[in-house]
């Protein structure tokens, strides 16, 4: 895990965030800021849905940078703790930004979602 300071933009709110790198499961292509779930059987991450019966219901963090791991797992870098503008996520499977699932379970990791901009 690293700890990093960035340059503001859409989804990065402020102060400190924390990376990590894990593996994203193939068949997924995700964008930067896409809200992505933990899959326990095997320590991957894909896309995050919160209404999916089985695995990527738990909620992990962020998605750093466009990944595509249509064919094969790939590479990506998450951000694990800091302070995200909600309305930069990309929720590509379970749609509502509002959804109290995620708010919950983001605060619990250290992950701070807020509405309004620096």
């Amino acid at each position: 895990m690293t700890d990093s300071s960035l340059n503001y933009d859409k989804l990065i709110g402020s102060g400190q965030i924390r990376t990590f790198n894990r593996i994203l499961v193939a068949g997924q292509n995700v964008k930067r800021g896409e809200a992505l779930g933990f899959i326990t059987a095997n320590g991957k991450v894909k896309s995050f849905n919160s209404a999916s019966p089985g695995d990527a219901k738990i909620f992990y963090g962020i998605a750093i940078d466009d990944v595509d791991a249509s064919l094969a797992d790939k590479p990506i870098g998450v951000y694990v703790a800091g302070e995200f503008l909600i309305n930069g996520l990309i929720f590509s499977n379970s749609g509502d930004t509002a959804d109290i699932t995620l708010v919950n379970a983001a605060r619990a990791l250290g992950i701070y979602l807020k509405t309004a901009s620096v």
